[in-house]
């Protein structure tokens, strides 16, 4: 079996934020995995990723969906800085290929 280079491992960890950050705001897997384009298993297979990655229960299922224990409350903000650090990020880069025409 390969091992996986950083670049992978950090991809993966990223999709994972998402998807966690999508269940957290939807409170639906369905919804979320509709939104993510991903099948429900396969949503549900990165969330139980990010929780064995970070070590704790993210999500309780209930009869309404899904609902943030207290760490998932608490991880919120950290995964939106991961999330919303890469995207801010990527929009400047983008903003200076326009207006330099250039790559970096």
């Amino acid at each position: 079996m390969k091992a996986e280079s950083a670049t992978e491992g950090s991809s993966v960890l990223f999709r994972q934020l998402e998807c966690f950050l999508a269940v957290a705001r939807l409170g639906n897997l369905s919804r979320a995995a509709e939104e993510m384009f991903l099948t429900q298993p396969t949503l549900t297979a990165r969330l139980k990723a990010l929780e064995e990655e970070v070590g704790d229960e993210l999500f309780v299922r209930t009869s309404r969906g899904m609902r943030l224990t207290d760490a998932g409350r608490e991880f919120v903000p950290y995964a939106e800085r991961v999330v919303g650090g890469f995207e801010e990020g990527r929009r400047r880069l983008e903003e200076l290929r326009g207006a330099t025409g250039d790559d970096f």
